[in-house]
């Protein structure tokens, strides 16, 4: 969490860890909790849930999950009166980043809510957000966007070498466990690893030196020329 709090600061955000006690400020909570804690108690797929109401109480903004790191984003779409669309909620790969005002984060809690019976009562909130999207055809209740905005892994073309060009594609890179078994699988893993790994035992460290070789390589920055 400490390198993701790194990465985000660098790129000129002032980020915040959702707490529970911000979803409970939110007047949806008890209705919310009402309807999954049945199914799972208080679990990490609960708090997932409640996330979407700590970001309508808290103000809104982005929303990235620990193991999302941003690369090509323009500081100015970090306010909230400049979110990109308008402040429209929008999904830049499923649920693991997202923008949107906090009447935004409001209005979708309140259809997820609605959509969770529909979706055969599935703890993962992920599958809630994606039978809401195959509801929706017209793609008006939330924005979902490319694939392409989010880089998967170490984008390495071979070991510590960056594909600057993949890189350059993306609003940020997704470093989940799977990818890092990929890429040392791949022998594209950054680090030296005597014995068979495994290689999320050095996730952290690998995500530092992959960020640090784009940035180098690659030219990346993603702070803002305050001039």
């Amino acid at each position: 969490m400490q390198l993701w709090k790194e990465e985000w600061t660098r790129a000129g955000f002032d980020t915040r860890i959702l707490t529970l006690a911000d979803a409970k400020k939110h007047p949806y909570f008890k209705e919310m909790r009402k309807i999954i804690r049945p199914l799972f108690g208080d679990s990490i797929n609960a708090m997932m849930f409640y996330r979407w109401l700590a970001m309508a109480s808290t103000g809104g903004g982005w929303l990235a999950q620990s193991d999302i790191f941003p690369t090509n984003f323009p500081i100015k779409e970090g306010f909230l009166d400049n979110l990109p669309r308008n402040g429209k909620l929008s999904s830049w790969q499923s649920n693991a980043l997202l923008s949107g005002s906090a009447k935004e984060w409001t209005r979708v809690s309140r259809l997820l809510m609605d959509t969770f019976a529909r979706a055969n009562g599935v703890e993962i909130e992920a599958l809630v957000l994606q039978t809401l999207q195959e509801e929706d055809s017209t793609n008006s209740t939330v924005q979902f966007l490319s694939k392409s905005n989010v880089q998967v892994g170490l984008i390495y073309q071979s070991r510590r070498k960056v594909d600057c060009e993949k890189m350059g594609a993306g609003r940020a890179v997704h470093m989940a466990h799977p990818y890092m078994e990929t890429a040392f699988n791949n022998k594209l893993f950054p680090i030296e690893i005597i014995g068979p790994g495994p290689a999320i035992n050095y996730r952290a460290d690998a995500i530092r030196i992959f960020m640090e070789d784009w940035r180098y390589q690659c030219g990346g920055s993603n702070v803002l020329d305050r001039r």
